[in-house]
């Protein structure tokens, strides 16, 4: 997979290879995402401002578009399929 990210908090952005995801929490989704979007906060988030439950290295974007791939066993309102927008995590 694709994404655009840092290897450490402050430095500059920059496309980067992700490993397959990993097995889905039961309350999580994967999207195969078509369109993100970029805004300060991903910034804030760059520099270590903003606490995302996940540390460097990172992928960044908050909001994206796309379809989703794979739902948790607790996922009520998403289906395999579904055209899906909104902000969420990057892993």
């Amino acid at each position: 997979m694709k994404a655009a990210g840092i290897d450490h908090y402050g430095d500059s952005v920059r496309p980067m290879t992700l490993f397959e995801p990993r097995r889905l929490e039961p309350d999580e989704l994967l999207l195969q995402v078509r369109t993100a979007g970029v805004g300060n906060w991903d910034d804030i988030a760059r520099i270590g401002g903003w606490d995302l439950g996940i540390a460097p290295p990172m992928a960044l974007g908050v909001e994206a578009a796309g379809t989703v791939l794979a739902v948790g066993s607790s996922v009520q309102r998403a289906s395999v399929g579904d055209a899906l927008r909104g902000p969420g995590r990057s892993a």
